[in-house]
């Protein structure tokens, strides 16, 4: 999410919320919280950049989480001296705040989950990230989207044109229409603000029953593509095979054989390889060179051994969203052939 000024944010979540801020950096700032991280980064935009998002908290305690917050001096939003708002339907109740950047920050006691905490309300007590605002000029097209990628259920449907809720109560994204007014009557327009989104791998059980047979109903490549394809594979084959590069990274050692392996399998006639860094990166590019609307699968070897596989796919509006696996040794996992299944029934762009 972009920002304008870090150092407010830092000290604001850092200090006033007691959340654990990773290492700081002057263009980037990362915020754990619970099980989940959030993260701004400068904007590129001088225009102000306003996003929706929303905390879980245990489900008994959204009164000593408004204490908390007011002992903190924290104003909350109210609406004709209401600060907390129930919703019948999602049986929760939830209250919302400013963060200094303008963003509108909710905390969430969502009844029906088994979280209750008898202990004093604090930092411990937000639990993840359930909520992400996600603005849309068609939201019917949007969900769509959403639940075609992920196959995520549709947990409120709203109105369909203006607002939905797709995901579930521990991850959610609220689908709302370009200009809709944020809740509680902020007065804040929804705009569709540059922000990436990345939720851990989950196997997909359309996607998992299709791998065996994908290649079967691809349809057939032009035969001048599907050479150009196989020669980007050799092209990455050798730049992954280089001695100064292994001497330097012995952590890349597994790649070539990794390549090799996926070759086998016939993946280099349906998808173009390239290279980011010390990346692998896979794409249904027709062309060397890609943009950031297009669908990758990127695998990124870390020093300690492990490997993250991240599926980027097309974006929701300005929202992209990553799937990320984390492989403790680099090999064709069942988990890995999904991912490359996933991509493969992107389109050729």
């Amino acid at each position: 999410m972009g920002a304008t000024d870090l150092l407010s944010l830092r000290q604001f979540y850092g200090e006033v919320l007691g959340l654990s801020i990773r290492p700081y950096w002057e263009y980037e700032l990362d915020i754990q919280v619970g099980s989940s991280h959030i993260q701004f980064t400068n904007a590129r935009r001088a225009i102000k950049e306003i996003y929706h998002f929303a905390f879980n908290i245990p489900e008994n305690q959204i009164n000593a989480a408004r204490a908390w917050l007011k002992g903190r001096g924290i104003e909350l939003i109210s609406v004709e001296q209401e600060e907390i708002f129930f919703f019948d339907t999602w049986n929760a109740h939830a209250l919302y705040f400013y963060d200094p950047a303008g963003n509108i920050v909710e905390f969430i006691a969502r009844h029906n989950l088994a979280n209750a905490d008898n202990n004093e309300f604090g930092s411990h007590s937000l639990l993840c990230i359930s909520e992400i605002g996600l603005v849309a000029d068609d939201v019917s097209a949007a969900i769509d989207k959403l639940v075609e990628a992920f196959d995520a259920p549709i947990y409120d449907g709203g109105d369909g044109e203006s607002f939905a809720a797709i995901g579930d109560e521990n991850g959610l994204f609220i689908v709302v229409k370009r200009g809709r007014i944020w809740f509680p009557q902020t007065g804040v327009y929804a705009e569709a603000n540059p922000q990436q989104v990345t939720i851990p791998f989950a196997p997909i059980a359309k996607f998992a029953a299709l791998h065996d047979k994908i290649f079967s109903v691809l349809e057939p490549l032009n035969p001048e593509l599907e050479q150009e394809f196989i020669a980007s594979w050799e092209r990455i084959e050798k730049f992954f095979a280089r001695t100064e590069l292994i001497e330097g990274r012995p952590f890349l050692i597994p790649m070539g054989k990794f390549i090799r392996s996926l070759r086998e399998h016939g993946y280099d006639t349906r998808l173009r390889a390239g290279q980011s860094i010390y990346y692998l990166v896979l794409s249904r590019s027709q062309k060397h060179g890609l943009r950031s609307d297009q669908a990758t699968l990127s695998f990124m070897m870390m020093p300690d051994g492990t490997t993250h596989v991240l599926l980027v796919q097309e974006p929701v509006i300005a929202t992209s969203i990553f799937t990320d696996l984390v492989l403790d040794q680099l090999t064709v996992t069942v988990e890995v052939e999904e991912l490359l299944t996933r991509l493969l029934l992107q389109p050729i762009d």
